[in-house]
């Protein structure tokens, strides 16, 4: 149910967006794919694609989307999707799409509350596991997830492909 407070105990209040939050969420999704440089490796944003999918998601029951606030001024957010395993389809994933927090509110504990509503969320959908993707640049991250218990498994490659690679 959007808009309901779902935060454990921390700085900020935490609850479930709505569509009335989407244009400060697709804003600060822009925000962090200009922080972290994504759109150098071909990873271009768009606004309006980013609005749909993310409605999409809230409207369909297949994701969520969360929104942290200090003094009801949104600073953080995390994007999840709750997916099929491919080659299991017994077998419920959830996905850790997106996870923000703007600079002057880092170092907080937002990033750990919106981390612990992705995970009572994953358990209460049924996922069996949760996956997350830690971008590169951001190596203090590794720390974050083995501490939780989470295991790396894969690594993840991304390659532009130009002109030249067809």
């Amino acid at each position: 149910m959007a808009g309901v407070a779902v935060a454990p105990a921390g700085p900020a209040s935490i609850r479930e967006a709505s569509q009335v939050d989407l244009l400060w969420v697709v804003g600060a999704i822009e925000r962090c794919f200009a922080e972290v440089g994504l759109s150098d490796h071909g990873l271009s944003y768009d606004r309006r694609s980013a609005g749909r999918f993310l409605l999409t998601l809230m409207l369909s029951g297949q994701g969520n989307i969360w929104v942290a606030e200090l003094d009801d001024t949104p600073v953080g957010l995390r994007v999840a999707q709750l997916a099929p395993y491919p080659f299991n389809s017994q077998v419920l994933i959830a996905s850790g799409l997106l996870w923000y927090v703007e600079p002057e509110a880092r170092a907080l504990g937002i990033g750990e509350q919106l981390f612990a509503c992705f995970e009572r969320w994953a358990r209460e959908q049924g996922a069996r596991s949760i996956q997350v993707m830690p971008l590169a640049y951001k190596g203090s991250t590794r720390g974050f997830f083995e501490k939780r218990g989470y295991v790396l498994v894969e690594e993840h490659f991304l390659k532009e492909l130009g002109d030249d690679d067809r």
